[in-house]
């Protein structure tokens, strides 16, 4: 624009444009459409650690994803095409309520891919429209402020809302239907008003009412799906709680006396089974069957054999069930990071009781583990545990801080001369065997891999285990022999993690 001349001749400011003034619609959409992006990205990755690994690398790629497209939409109006991006976001979400409706067990790769496209399509779509609704500069200032609420505004909801008001993982669920809804608004408002007009044809009308009524039905098959997925989640369900370290359900299952028994189940992993009858009730169940690589532990120690009580270490509380091996004279510590976990475990299930009353002495020591048993150490209070078992999984997902050399290193000195580290290895994405049995090496220990078979009838599942220790007498026991298997032929060279190097695609199955 010129520059207009006063009477001196000087040139006076330029004249700058200010716009129409935005509507109450517009300034609600540059709050809510940068929300839905920024509680999607934290719903994904929330969604993408649970069951496979805290890692750089699954937090590095939404978050990377997310960053791009701001990049592109406000670069350019080229990247953002509507129509194109609104069909394939709308197939998109389809997909994504199917396989999170029905119980589709997808391999990891599948998963990654899918979730981090469903998060590029939203982020663009969130944003394009962002920028498609950007003022004249006079209101550049506000618009500004209600894009960076609406990030917070996001990363409010998924972190501190969504804990206090849903008992499950649900915000993904929701931020679904959100995107489809709001997106829906975003793009009607453009074409709703028009077709509205009296001057309308009857064309433009029949297309804004088809629209419409293909935007209701999507949403109702999508929220059909999802609502599926929570539905099946909360049936036989007697508790359903969660906190900052997740949801916990307990459910009731069986038909009848014999076979009735509670599971702590977190995210979509069995943690704990117990069989309620009182002639059950005592079965180790689930991972920790008398054939486990923990089970093989607790029986076959030599101290056991000698009549000797044994001091027992657990990373990782569940249901507590490795306290149904504890006898009178034994120490069993837990280590438990959850307090919830505690409170269920001693308000639905009954092993840690039932191992007081046989004479054991039973605690539970709340925090991580690892740093528990380093500020132990430094106070040079080495608990000398015979058996240390590593059991602790979020979900599926691996505790990478406690699979590291630091970490065994801290094993090792709590544990006794002769001591068996029994580490549970069993995992749907990962194969975890090489870093166990590379950092046992380290630690002078044999490692020895254990697989216990399932057996529905006793309530037992099938788990993997690798036991670690320098006890020679241990190791050469019948029933430990027997249940030791070989290194398959082409299992994976051994890797060494670091508190500074973990590498979760080198163990993927």
């Amino acid at each position: 624009q010129a520059a207009q001349t006063g009477p001196a001749g000087a040139a006076a400011a330029p004249v700058v444009a200010i716009g129409r003034t935005p509507r109450p619609l517009d300034i609600a959409l540059w709050l809510i459409l940068p929300a839905i992006a920024s509680a999607m990205l934290l719903a994904t990755t929330n969604r993408l650690t649970q069951d496979i690994a805290v890692v750089p690398f699954l937090w590095l790629l939404p978050l990377s994803v997310y960053l791009v497209s701001f990049i592109l939409t406000f670069d350019s109006d080229r990247w953002y095409e509507r129509n194109g991006y609104t069909v394939a976001l709308a197939a998109l979400l389809l997909a994504t309520a199917l396989v999170i409706g029905r119980p589709l067990d997808l391999k990891l790769l599948p998963q990654i891919l899918l979730f981090t496209s469903v998060l590029l399509f939203v982020a663009m779509s969130c944003h394009g429209e962002l920028v498609a609704l950007r003022p004249g500069a006079h209101h550049l200032t506000l618009f500004y402020l209600m894009v960076a609420a609406g990030g917070a505004l996001g990363g409010l909801l998924v972190a501190v809302v969504a804990p206090l008001l849903l008992d499950g993982l649900w915000e993904y669920h929701a931020g679904i239907v959100l995107t489809a809804l709001v997106l829906a608004v975003a793009i009607g408002r453009d074409h709703i008003p028009p077709a509205l007009h009296p001057t309308a044809s009857a064309a433009r009308r029949a297309f804004a009412g088809a629209g419409v009524l293909l935007a209701v039905l999507f949403l109702v098959v999508v929220v059909r799906m999802l609502a599926s997925d929570v539905q099946r989640s909360r049936e036989d369900a007697v508790v359903l709680t969660r906190n900052f370290y997740g949801a916990l359900r307990i459910l009731e299952a069986g038909s009848d006396e014999q076979s009735r028994r509670l599971e702590m189940v977190h995210g979509r992993i069995t943690h704990g089974v117990q069989f309620t009858s009182d002639e059950r009730r005592t079965w180790p169940t689930s991972y920790y069957a008398p054939a486990s690589g923990a089970g093989l532990a607790l029986t076959e120690h030599p101290r056991r054999g000698n009549g000797e009580p044994l001091r027992v270490g657990v990373v990782g509380l569940g249901t507590g069930t490795l306290a149904t091996y504890a006898k009178g004279g034994d120490t069993v510590r837990f280590y438990e990071i959850n307090p919830t976990v505690e409170e269920l475990a001693r308000a639905r299930f009954t092993y840690l009781a039932d191992a007081t009353a046989r004479g054991a002495t039973v605690d539970v020591l709340l925090g991580d583990a690892r740093v528990v048993l380093e500020r132990q150490q430094e106070r040079n209070d080495l608990q000398r545990f015979d058996v240390l078992v590593l059991d602790a999984f979020n979900s599926d997902a691996i505790p990478v801080h406690l699979l590291t050399a630091e970490a065994f290193r801290a094993y090792r000195a709590h544990l006794a001369p002769g001591g068996v580290l029994a580490v549970h290895v069993s995992n749907l994405y990962l194969d975890l065997t090489p870093v166990v049995r590379a950092l046992a090496a380290e630690q002078g220990w044999s490692a020895h891999f254990v697989v216990a078979e399932q057996d529905l009838d006793r309530g037992i599942s099938y788990s993997e285990w690798v036991l670690a220790t320098s006890n020679d007498a241990f190791v050469a026991r019948p029933a430990v022999g027997q249940a030791i298997r070989p290194w398959s032929a082409d299992a994976r060279s051994p890797l060494r993690w670091t508190d500074d190097f973990t590498n979760v695609l080198r163990v993927l199955k």
